[in-house]
């Protein structure tokens, strides 16, 4: 400090020449205010009050990091049954989106079509989306690749590319940080429609590669974070036409619309999904029952089954970045009855899964953090406290015991109860091991 300041003075002298008395007197003044404002800084963050048991760290509050509720019934299936009648459209659209919420979904998923004449549709969607803080997984497609809405079907699926480009970049009001967007899912129902052939299901990866440039390409341009790609296709497809090297050009996650008679099998399935791609899984759909697989199920045998399949996923959680359930309202799958005044015993199972309790702390040893000590429940590791001696960690609605310690340090053993969503803040002091 001291050598800067008589350098500064020796050359405002002699470059300047200003008189040595007045130098003296500006670069003190500068110095006065820089110390100052270097003071107040280190006063306000060194007081800067923490929560207990917070950390810098933002830990996750939920399981998986998408948790959908597929809307396809509605968002896409009666896109042209509104006219005249928006206000009800409105009105529907909040019930289903808080309907959403309590479930405790982060993601809708909405299946409109990517043509212009839907995209007021969408945005009423997209807008009440907004408002609740839930992110979009975009899962509609052209109309024209499977010939929806009596559009004609494309005679070259290049020509897809280009309009999925326009669609983004002329609606980029549509999008925003977090969102996902699925140019084509199940794109199988057009390529392999003629059969599994090895040029069928070459055309089929070529296009996904493409689709997926595409799409990020179209992103770049409008400058919106979306994530491409998440290109569903149903368990047949994904094990036997999927490869590894495709895979890694189209996100590396393996995402299937995986309908199955029990759990034992959704569990197979998806290991050996992420034990042959050696990426993350993502539940496109899953959903109960099925009559063709499930046969007729009472409300208890379709809860039953339901909570056998989130079982599997709860398990499988450190390999499944996602699950989208299908469908909210509308179908055999359905949560919800059809004017949203009823719920089945199905939707209680999914919010236990969906909100979770979350058990944060902080570890001292005389009032000092510690870091680097385990948590764990049931004798397996979940967490390890940072650098501010805090953790965290995500608990179903139930009773817990956990055993906070290691690394040196004494271990203490915790028991309660949490209720769904529940957030419960515990404190340790540990003492070293002498």
């Amino acid at each position: 400090m001291h050598g800067a300041f008589f350098i500064s003075l020796y050359y405002t002298y002699f470059m300047f020449k200003i008189a040595p008395t007045k130098v003296f007197s500006v670069i003190f003044f500068i110095l006065l205010v820089s110390g100052l404002y270097t003071a107040s800084f280190v006063y306000v963050n060194a007081n800067t009050p923490r929560v207990l048991g917070e950390s810098v760290k933002k830990y996750p509050t939920t399981f998986w990091q998408h948790q959908c509720v597929d809307t396809m019934k509605y968002s896409r299936d009666t896109a042209r049954a509104w006219k005249g009648r928006e206000l009800e459209l409105d009105a529907l659209i909040a019930k289903q989106m808080d309907a959403i919420v309590e479930l405790g979904a982060n993601c809708v998923s909405l299946g409109t079509p990517y043509n212009e004449e839907f995209v007021p549709f969408v945005g009423k969607w997209v807008t009440a989306a907004r408002a609740r803080n839930l992110h979009v997984w975009f899962r509609g497609n052209l109309s024209e690749f499977e010939g929806w809405f009596s559009y004609p079907r494309l005679t070259n699926l290049g020509d897809h590319h280009a309009k999925i480009y326009s669609y983004v970049t002329s609606n980029p009001e549509l999008f925003q940080e977090g969102d996902i967007f699925t140019p084509s899912p199940e794109s199988e129902n057009r390529i392999l429609s003629s059969g599994w052939g090895n040029a069928n299901t070459t055309a089929l990866k070529n296009f996904l590669v493409e689709s997926f440039n595409n799409c990020q390409r179209a992103f770049g341009y409008v400058a919106k974070p979306v994530q491409c790609g998440y290109f569903s296709s149903n368990g047949d497809v994904a094990s036997k036409v999927m490869d590894k090297p495709t895979l890694s050009k189209v996100g590396n996650i393996s995402v299937i619309d995986h309908y199955v008679k029990d759990a034992a099998r959704m569990e197979t399935d998806i290991k050996n999904l992420n034990s042959k791609f050696g990426a993350f899984v993502f539940l496109g759909e899953f959903g109960a029952p099925i009559p063709d697989i499930n046969g007729a199920l009472t409300e208890d045998q379709q809860d039953k089954l339901i909570t056998s399949f989130l079982d599997v996923f709860y398990r499988n959680r450190k390999i499944i970045r996602g699950l989208n359930y299908w469908t909210l309202t509308g179908g055999s799958t359905a949560l919800y009855n059809n004017d949203l005044t009823t719920h089945v015993k199905a939707a209680d199972s999914i919010k236990k899964y969906f909100k979770p309790a979350q058990l944060v702390g902080s570890v001292t040893e005389n009032k000092k953090p510690v870091v680097g000590v385990s948590v764990k429940v049931d004798g397996v590791q979940v967490a390890v406290t940072d650098g501010n001696g805090s953790y965290s960690l995500l608990l179903l609605e139930g009773s817990y015991v956990y055993t906070v310690g290691g690394n040196g340090y004494t271990s203490k053993t915790f028991s309660g109860s949490v209720k769904i969503g529940e957030r419960v803040n515990q404190a340790v002091e540990l003492n070293k091991i002498k």
